[in-house]
């Protein structure tokens, strides 16, 4: 069919046409005339505009100020996702420098036979792994400049100042994740396939500094705002909540920001602290060499636990929640950050408790209907006071890998059926009881009520109707220890989503 032919079609039909194409096809299709320029544009081309991809370099971010510059197809942009990128060298150092790599993950699943083992690699390989290596020290370098020269701020500034002057209601979702190269640079892989996690999270730290400060000086609009939670793609990823230290949220501008904000999903971590100069040095990556010896070279540990004692960060969250008038979901999980410290462990874990201190002392949010809290542990009746406080607006709760030490979960289980709730769907995965395993009792499948779990089949149940007002009863796991492909999966999630 010639130009002339779909000059002729009606633009229904026209349309209809182009819902079968990719973009480069209609890219090319709009080339064809004037006429198919314009009947190309409709809403199948306008959609691939909806939802997009940022990286933060100098390429992507200089590509979307002209995107969106003079009202153009970058301002159609509805789902924005901003992207940190991590360079992690070393696998490909050591393929250079040893003539062999070792198997990628998609490899091992295929065969486990392959894990820790060394593959030779031919000459073709080395060559293609150096022209990488150089690749990525150039990228880096860029990046690093980038950086120092406060450009990504300014690039990302502009955008969004022309954003917020063309979309009046703003962005439906923001979210922001952390990729990264480190077999080559044409496979950018997500946090939960490496393990440079200290890199993952310093520039998680960066990106959230970055985001918000333009978010501030711009006033763009998010109704959606995801940090570092969408799965599967931050898994192993969080913020670390001393990012949130440099902001005032008392001040006028900033209520601005959230007087929107509809949703909040946000993963947070302590702040990242090691005990001796071999974790400091180390990104957390096994193939980067570091002298052995350092691990003998102990830190002072005394302002490392200052640093996790300070609650000025719990505080910080709060009051940026307060802000959050029109806040209708709230999703707040809590990554535990390796370390081989039991004392910084122990510490660690005793702060988590603080986002529910603080969070029961704030003003209510008016509209919050749905409240999820992952991976940390709280004082019981400070969450009982936050659940009451939210009581005549919260339709729907999940708790899921929380723990309470030396408490009961009855008075939780018995505030969610309670008369001063309204819950309309109650789900609780994985609670711990001073240590132990909660099971759930009861019929596996009643009619508003479902009981399973990858561990004893009784860990995880879901209510909704009417039996959210019937008394959920339980008790610890007390038998023998559960080793399976299915538990030991079960483990593998939860290290994955939560960290420890």
């Amino acid at each position: 069919m010639n130009s002339s032919h779909l000059e002729s079609l009606s633009n229904e039909i026209f349309e209809w046409v182009v819902s079968y194409l990719n973009l480069d096809d209609i890219r090319n299709l709009r080339l064809a005339s004037r006429s198919t320029a314009y009947k190309g544009s409709q809403d199948t081309f306008k959609s691939f505009f909806k939802s997009k991809h940022v990286d933060l370099t100098r390429t992507d971010l200089s590509s979307f100020v002209r995107l969106t510059s003079q009202n153009g197809l970058g301002c159609l942009v509805e789902d924005l996702s901003l992207v940190g990128i991590v360079y992690n060298p070393f696998a490909l150092q050591n393929l250079v420098k040893n003539g062999y790599r070792y198997a990628t993950k998609d490899e091992i699943a295929r065969d486990r036979q392959l894990q820790g083992r060394p593959i030779p690699c031919n000459e073709a390989e080395i060559s293609k792994a150096e022209e990488d290596l150089q690749m990525m020290t150039r990228s880096r370098k860029e990046d690093e400049e980038l950086q120092r020269q406060a450009l990504d701020l300014a690039l990302l500034r502009e955008a969004f100042t022309t954003l917020a002057a063309n979309k009046a209601h703003g962005l439906k979702r923001l979210s922001l994740q952390v990729m990264v190269y480190r077999e080559d640079m044409t496979t950018k892989l997500p946090a939960s396939e490496v393990k440079c996690w200290k890199w993952v999270f310093e520039t998680a730290s960066r990106m959230f500094n970055l985001v918000v400060s333009s978010l501030h000086d711009t006033g763009l609009h998010v109704q959606a705002f995801d940090v570092f939670h969408r799965k599967p793609d931050s898994l192993a990823c969080s913020l670390p909540r001393e990012a949130l230290d440099p902001f005032d949220f008392t001040t006028p501008t900033f209520g601005l920001v959230f007087s929107r904000l509809r949703s909040l999903f946000i993963s947070l971590t302590g702040p990242i602290v090691v005990e001796d100069e071999y974790e400091a040095q180390s990104c957390g990556d096994p193939e980067q060499n570091l002298e052995f010896k350092l691990r003998g070279q102990k830190r002072d540990l005394a302002p490392l636990r200052d640093r996790i004692a300070d609650t000025t960060s719990h505080k910080s969250f709060a009051k940026m929640l307060e802000l959050c008038r029109e806040l209708s979901a709230l999703d707040l999980s809590g990554y535990h950050f390796p370390t081989s410290s039991t004392e910084l462990i122990n510490a660690s874990r005793t702060m988590r408790a603080q986002y529910i201190h603080y969070l029961s002392r704030m003003v209510p949010l008016p509209r919050l209907r749905r409240f999820r809290l992952a991976g940390l542990n709280f004082n019981v009746r400070e969450l009982v006071t936050f659940l009451q406080n939210h009581g005549t607006t919260l339709r729907e709760v999940e708790l899921n890998n929380v723990s309470i030490n030396q408490e009961s979960f009855e008075p939780i289980l018995s505030c969610l059926s309670g008369s001063q709730m309204d819950l309309e769907i109650i789900r609780l995965e994985d609670l711990w009881q001073s240590g132990e395993l909660i099971q759930f009792g009861g019929q596996r499948e009643q009619e508003f009520t479902k009981i399973s779990g990858d561990y004893a089949g009784r860990n995880v149940i879901r209510i909704w109707g009417e039996d959210t007002k019937k008394k959920i009863s339980y008790y610890p796991y007390v038998g023998r220890s559960i080793g399976s492909g299915r538990v030991w999966r079960w483990n593998q999630r939860r290290r994955l989503e939560f960290g420890g």
